[in-house]
């Protein structure tokens, strides 16, 4: 999945961080108290979920 394929989905991000000179960007969407971050690499494509690394998706507040 690519950062255009995300937007797609989730609309436009409420945040941005992160700069191409480290290869990640963070992009986040806020709504209700509910959060979705996901990572994104230099080619614009989403970093993969690795369990017990750093999260590169997180999702909070879902319950």
């Amino acid at each position: 999945m690519n950062h255009q394929d995300v937007k797609l989905i989730l609309g436009s991000t409420t945040s941005e961080s992160g700069s191409t000179e480290i290869g990640i960007r963070t992009l986040k969407w806020n709504e209700g108290g509910k959060e979705i971050t996901v990572s994104i690499d230099n080619n614009g494509n989403v970093m993969p979920f690795t369990e017990g690394g750093s999260a590169a998706k997180t999702q909070m507040g879902l319950n």
